[in-house]
């Protein structure tokens, strides 16, 4: 047996706006090809395709021994941290620096 659910005028107006918040979803599932600024050696480049980049902070810088420290937070632009990590498929992580 099936049961019909009444919406008051207020929670459709409701649903309708939360639909509308989330259609930038589905933009994301487009795939598109970036072209590439700069190469890294393939010597210190992973050897499979990259499933994922993730911009570390500004504020946390990681070192070269993989310590992430924080930085203060009145530290100037020149001091931000320009750092990224990408996983690979090839089980890889790499730590990148752009400074």
């Amino acid at each position: 047996m099936e049961s019909v659910i009444a919406q008051t005028s207020a929670q459709m107006k409701y649903s309708i706006a939360i639909r509308s918040l989330m259609t930038w979803m589905h933009e994301t599932t487009v795939t598109s090809l970036i072209n590439p600024v700069a190469m890294s050696s393939l010597k210190y480049s992973q050897k499979a395709g990259i499933t994922q980049i993730i911009w570390m902070p500004s504020h946390h810088k990681i070192d070269k021994n993989g310590r992430i420290s924080s930085l203060p937070d009145d530290a100037s632009l020149n001091d931000l941290s320009c750092q990224f990590v990408t996983a690979s498929e090839d089980g890889t992580i790499a730590f990148w620096d752009l400074k």
